[in-house]
């Protein structure tokens, strides 16, 4: 073996590998050491460069960011609901499938509307008197088929990686059943307990995500319905975006009359105060986030994937269920992306797992 060194644009000089080995092996204590130094300060160059790279990269957008917490936090707002509902209010659906992160939806509905949400089980006993009612239908342990279903003729349909919520909904199973847990609050299980859990109702589950995604679609009109990914819905840059979404969507929905209808429940301007409310992001308004703070979140966040993992046959059957969607939805430019996201996002954890047992010793061996 040789390294092969170009000298001049028609010359080139091979030197046998071995003789760079026993150079490098008979260099002088100091000459060795400026070798080493020299190797060192040039990787420590090329991990800056990428390192301004990313800063340079995400700094548009993390200016966005930065302005649009200046201005939620010069605000202020609540989430509290305060006010009544009138019979200008014409209830709509929160639909998604558990673990999917229905209670955030909740948050934003009443710090837009100040008026109260529900649930397809009546827990807070207001009934109808509720601007949005909360369901998991049609799954057949978690969801309720409410009586005046029919009444209600608009649909927010929250959607999330199967990959995230199935375990997610894991969490709440596991949640629920914990001694001493009176207040309910979510907990994360122990690995041991999801894949066990996994390993006996995934294929269920899965179908029932699939289940849940089309009879939704299927029930309302384009018109009637805004799909809502939890992703976005989470994400720094455009969760704000969507909760505007979210708030012209439930204006759209109220029976103004000609002669005396209401002000809007939420002045647009206060969306972002709201959105930052209600995601409690950075433990609330007062920190400030600045660009270089924002990449690193970006590059260095923990990846929960490998801590609620899959076998690879689960990430194969995941992708396929999600591209059969796609291709059912193609026509909808927002579920097309969404789906596109979702297989993304799904490769991407499967091709990590597989990297895992080449180079890190890992044994994730398909069951």
């Amino acid at each position: 073996q040789a390294v092969q060194l170009k000298v001049s644009s028609d010359k080139r000089i091979s030197i046998p590998l071995h003789s760079i080995v026993k150079e490098v092996n008979t260099m002088p204590p100091k000459t060795m050491k400026h070798y080493t130094n020299t190797r060192i300060k040039k990787v420590s160059a090329a991990i800056l460069c990428c390192y301004v790279f990313f800063v340079v990269k995400y700094s548009s957008e993390s200016d966005r960011y930065n302005y649009r917490r200046m201005l939620s936090s010069s605000m202020n707002c609540t989430i509290t609901p305060s006010k009544a509902v009138s019979p200008d209010d014409k209830p709509i659906f929160i639909a998604s499938f558990p673990g999917s992160g229905a209670r955030l939806i909740w948050k934003l509905v009443e710090g837009l509307t100040g008026k109260p949400t529900g649930d397809e089980w009546d827990s807070n006993g207001l009934g109808k008197n509720v601007v949005a009612v909360k369901t998991h239908w049609p799954h057949p342990t978690h969801g309720n088929n409410l009586e005046w279903k029919d009444e209600i003729k608009r649909a927010m349909i929250l959607m999330r990686n199967p990959m995230h919520a199935i375990p997610e909904f894991h969490n709440l199973i596991y949640s629920y059943t914990l001694e001493g847990n009176d207040n309910l609050e979510l907990k994360t299980a122990p690995t041991e307990s999801w894949m066990k859990w996994r390993d006996s109702n995934f294929n269920q589950q899965l179908f029932l995500w699939k289940s849940s995604v089309q009879y939704w679609m299927e029930k309302y009109r384009p018109e009637n319905r805004l799909v809502v990914p939890f992703e976005r819905l989470t994400s720094e840059v455009d969760g704000i975006k969507f909760t505007e979404e979210l708030n012209r969507f439930l204006e759209a929905g109220k029976n103004h009359s000609a002669i005396d209808s209401e002000p809007l429940d939420m002045d647009p301007e206060f969306v972002p105060c709201i959105w930052w409310k209600a995601t409690d992001l950075e433990h609330g308004l007062e920190e400030d986030l600045s660009p270089l703070r924002a990449m690193n979140r970006k590059l260095f966040r923990t990846n929960a994937d490998e801590d609620r993992p899959f076998t690879k046959e689960q990430y194969n059957q995941m992708i396929v269920v999600v591209r059969n969607l796609r291709i059912t939805y193609l026509e909808e430019k927002r579920m097309d992306n969404t789906f596109q996201m979702y297989d993304s996002q799904i490769k991407k954890a499967r091709d990590s797992m597989r990297f895992n047992d080449l180079f890190m010793g890992f044994s994730k061996k398909d069951e």
